[in-house]
């Protein structure tokens, strides 16, 4: 019972964690992205991830 219940929170942790990466990643570049990061972008993420 225990292994299921460590499943299921594991996977409720995967879906909200892609969820907020997409939130972040729609909010803080939109349609552009380049190869690299630029501070503000890291900045943005970092902060936005925080508030999720």
């Amino acid at each position: 019972m225990e292994d299921a219940q460590n499943a299921l929170g594991m996977m409720i942790y995967q879906i909200l964690n892609n969820q907020v990466r997409k939130t972040c990643f729609e909010k803080c570049f939109g349609q552009k992205f380049s190869e690299q990061m630029g501070k503000n972008e890291q900045i943005c993420l970092a902060k936005c991830m925080d508030r999720m």
